[in-house]
C-alpha cells in the first residue's frame, strides 16, 4: 500500500505539476490569469445565518474574548439547537444585517474594514490576498463564483449573494495580482487544472475493464488481519 501510495504521487507530480505532460504551461497560465472572463480575484464580507443568533448566558459572558473560529462554532452550535420558527428568525436577522453591510459598501465605506467587523470567513482573517477562482473551480460556493464574474474589476454587489450553506456574500472583485501569480503560480495551476485532471482519470477509469477473482467478496478486515 505505501509503495502504491507513492507511485500515485510520484505519477501525479510528474503528470500534473511543474509543466508536466498535462499541466497547463506556465506562460499560458499567466495569460489565462489575466483574462478577467477566465479567472477571478475576490474578496467579500460573509454573514451566515447563524451570525445573529442569541447565545446563552454562559457562552455570551466569554464571547468577546473568542477567536473568530471558536466564535463562529458557538453560533453555529447554538443555530443547530433552534426549532424552524427559529431558523427563520435568524436567517431573517442575518438577511437584514446583510443588507445594512451591502449599503456601507455601496456607499464606499473601507471594504477591509466591513470584513473586519461584520466577516465570519475564516479564511479571509487577512483579507490582502482574497480567492482566486476560474469558472470551473471546485470548493467554493456556486452562486459566489457565479457573481464574482460579473463584477467589473474593483466593483462591488449591487445585491446579496445567498448560499443556502454559507448565508449571504457581499463581493468586492480585485485586480489580479500578478506578483502573487509569481510567487504561488504551481499551486494555481495544480487547482486550476484539477477538474480537467478528474476528467481525464475518470475517462481513463471508464475504458478499463475490472475484474475480481472468485475470493474478492470474501475478503473483510477479519480475514486480512
Amino acid at each position: 500500500m505505501l509503495e502504491t501510495a507513492a507511485i500515485y504521487t510520484k505519477v501525479n507530480d510528474t503528470l500534473f505539476k511543474n509543466n508536466g505532460k498535462y499541466a497547463t504551461k506556465k506562460e499560458d497560465f499567466k495569460k489565462i490569469v489575466k483574462d478577467t472572463s477566465e479567472y477571478c480575484r475576490e474578496i467579500h464580507v460573509m454573514i451566515p445565518f447563524y451570525a445573529q443568533v442569541d447565545l446563552d448566558d454562559s457562552t455570551a459572558d466569554g464571547y468577546d474574548s473568542m477567536s473568530l473560529s471558536d466564535k463562529a462554532s458557538a453560533k453555529q452550535s447554538a443555530y443547530a439547537k433552534l426549532d424552524d420558527d427559529g431558523v427563520k428568525k435568524a436567517k431573517e436577522k442575518a438577511k437584514k444585517l446583510a443588507e445594512e453591510v451591502l449599503k456601507k459598501a455601496q456607499d464606499g465605506e473601507d471594504f477591509d474594514k466591513l470584513i473586519e467587523k461584520y466577516g465570519w470567513d475564516l479564511g479571509l482573517e487577512d483579507p490582502s490576498t482574497g480567492y482566486y477562482f476560474n469558472k470551473d473551480t471546485t470548493g467554493y460556493p456556486e452562486e459566489l463564483v457565479k457573481d464574482a464574474f460579473t463584477l467589473k474589476e474593483n466593483g462591488i454587489s449591487t445585491k446579496l449573494t445567498e448560499n443556502d450553506t454559507y448565508g449571504y456574500f457581499i463581493i468586492k472583485r480585485l485586480p489580479v495580482d500578478m506578483d502573487y501569480v509569481e510567487q504561488n503560480i504551481d499551486d494555481m495551476i495544480y487547482s486550476y487544472d484539477t477538474p480537467a485532471i478528474s476528467k481525464l482519470y475518470n475517462e481513463k477509469m471508464d475504458k478499463m475493464e475490472v475484474k475480481y477473482c472468485d475470493q474478492w467478496d470474501k475478503i473483510t478486515a477479519d480475514s486480512i488481519t
